[in-house]
């Protein structure tokens, strides 16, 4: 399985909150979003652990 990630910039305040990642796992031969990543106010923050929580629920 390979692996690629890209970076994209937002307009915000906070100098930890203008990055957001974007997680690719290669999967038969095409690319699928594994995570999307960034954070608000400061606080990390990631698609991947937000849907897992909600599974535990």
């Amino acid at each position: 399985m390979n692996r690629s990630a890209f970076t994209g910039q937002r307009n915000v305040w906070k100098p930890a909150d203008l990055t957001m990642r974007y997680d690719f796992v290669r999967e038969a031969n095409s690319w699928k979003i594994d995570d999307i990543r960034g954070s608000s106010d400061g606080e990390a923050w990631s698609i991947h652990e937000m849907l897992t929580d909600s599974l535990k629920s």
